[in-house]
């Protein structure tokens, strides 16, 4: 996992403003890409003339140093944050208020004492890690979704877990965590909220703060055997209030109940393969103009190129069109 701090921290901090904003009515929409697009703004220098500032705190994170709050490239992104601060905190709730309560029965699914007494020790990486990524990332998190920056740090550790202690081999492991998860929201008081992510191997909650985006106290479930009902959580999927967000609902709505039949064949795993990948070509090819459409207007929301920036790269040459 610590070797892919790197892209994430790059990829969420420089890359993603420009992301969907799938968390919202269509007023807040707005207000929600606006924020983002601001967000660009502010980090256009480390893009730039202070890349090499941006590189050295990539570093320091990788490293899990404590003082990466203290540098300056943190301060700048949380500068943006205490001033629109208010912003996040409506947009957050807006998002929350979409997420159903999590279920109270985990059928098949049993705690893990192991994970909760090893996160308890003072030095254990992947809490250090887990806490400082979610506090660095309070400034892109504007939804339940973008939690997930941090939350990769739980699920590296969760997916080891599950092949060391229970013996499940890296191709059960895609076969249980390819086709998505759906997040639930609990209300606990005031801005303090607990979240429950579930997919098909396990089951992870933890407590997250909207006013600072700080997350505690994880819990994690993991699946020993047993098949849940036909259609288990088909029709809990977040409330959608844009056409955006209808089909993404639809088709999350899709690729949970592909688990249904990959939970049921008993064929070998190219056969299984192949029998799902037919499945989503076929959802592809009766949503094709869907998806054109909506790639369309995503690809619509970015600049144009800036030319003369472009001109500060070297242009390489192509060795394909030398074979």
């Amino acid at each position: 996992m610590i070797q892919q701090i790197r892209i994430l921290l790059i990829y969420f901090f420089l890359i993603t403003g420009t992301i969907s904003c799938q968390g919202q009515t269509t007023e807040l929409l707005t207000e929600e890409q606006q924020l983002r697009k601001e967000m660009d703004e502010w980090m256009k220098p480390y893009r730039r003339e202070k890349a090499a500032d941006f590189e050295q705190w990539v570093k320091r994170v990788e490293k899990l140093e404590i003082y990466v709050l203290e540098y300056p490239v943190y301060k700048h992104m949380d500068s943006f944050y205490q001033k629109h601060q208010q912003q996040y905190l409506r947009l957050r709730k807006a998002d929350l208020a979409r997420y159903k309560p999590a279920p109270k029965l985990l059928p098949g699914y049993e705690p893990t004492p192991l994970f909760r007494s090893t996160y308890r020790d003072i030095d254990f990486e992947t809490k250090e890690l887990f806490k400082l990524l979610q506090n660095v990332g309070n400034f892109r998190t504007l939804s339940l979704a973008d939690t997930r920056f941090g939350a990769a740090a739980l699920s590296g550790y969760i997916i080891n877990y599950l092949i060391e202690q229970h013996g499940m081999s890296r191709e059960e492991v895609s076969h249980k965590f390819a086709y998505g998860e759906i997040q639930f929201a609990d209300l606990i008081q005031g801005n303090e909220w607990q979240i429950t992510l579930i997919n098909r191997m396990y089951a992870l909650r933890f407590n997250w703060n909207i006013e600072n985006s700080e997350c505690t106290d994880p819990e994690v479930w993991v699946y020993t055997g047993g098949q849940q009902p036909s259609g288990w959580l088909n029709d809990v999927l977040p409330k959608a209030n844009t056409g955006l967000q209808k089909f993404y609902r639809e088709l999350n709505r899709f690729r949970w109940a592909v688990y249904d039949l990959a939970d049921s064949t008993t064929v070998d795993y190219t056969r299984w393969t192949g029998i799902i990948q037919g499945k989503l070509m076929e959802f592809y090819h009766s949503h094709r103009k869907e998806y054109s459409r909506l790639r369309n207007e995503e690809l619509a929301k970015y600049p144009q190129i800036d030319e003369i920036y472009a001109k500060a790269f070297p242009n390489e040459v192509n060795v394909f069109d030398h074979v």
